[in-house]
């Protein structure tokens, strides 16, 4: 197999295996499913200020999509979950086993790993502010490598990856809730029209 001459690989990648335009829409429409499902299996029990149900609604979403996406992976030989995480699968940037490159890159690993420990650390309801400034360590580095000679070690990069996760995953519990509770007003209102 010829090396990739985006991200140096010579394992399948996301730049030779492409994703068609139907593939995406496909997958875009499975996330926004299985994201507002949950939401929309437990409305009558959320309320805006319920962080960890909300969060926990979000996580096991996302987990749900993230194990569907591997198992794509492993059955159609395409970066499914590259495309996800919009990881740039650099090489050298990725962690190996064999000498042969994790699907992601070290950061969207750590990432991948600190979204499944997620749901642990909502159910141990830790403390929210401190997830969010868990979320600083990788934004300033990824700032720093971006705008300086400053090169990460992938050990840094997975660590970062995992203490963010949880952060992030607050916030995309919040936006799928308030995107279902505008929809299930958006409903009402149109219901009562007729």
């Amino acid at each position: 197999m010829d090396t990739c001459q985006q991200c140096h690989r010579d394992t399948s990648c996301l730049h030779k295996n492409l994703i068609t335009p139907f593939e995406l829409n496909l997958l875009i429409a499975l996330i926004v499913i299985i994201s507002q499902f949950g939401y929309a299996l437990f409305s009558n029990q959320l309320e805006s200020n319920d962080v960890f149900k909300i969060a926990i609604i979000g996580s096991v979403s996302v987990s749900i999509i993230l194990i569907f996406l591997l198992l794509m992976y492993f059955i159609f030989d395409k970066q499914y979950l590259a495309l996800f995480f919009g990881c740039h699968q650099i090489k050298e940037r990725s962690l190996h086993k064999q000498g042969i490159p994790f699907i992601l890159c070290a950061r969207c690993t750590g990432i991948l790993i600190g979204m499944f420990l997620s749901i642990i650390v909502f159910l141990l309801k830790m403390n929210i502010i401190i997830m969010f400034i868990f979320m600083l360590p990788l934004v300033v580095e990824g700032i720093v490598q971006r705008t300086t000679k400053y090169k990460s070690r992938n050990s840094i990069r997975l660590l970062t990856g995992i203490v963010f996760a949880p952060g992030f995953l607050i916030l995309y519990g919040y936006i799928n809730f308030y995107i279902h509770t505008f929809f299930t007003w958006l409903a009402f209102q149109l219901i009562q029209l007729f």
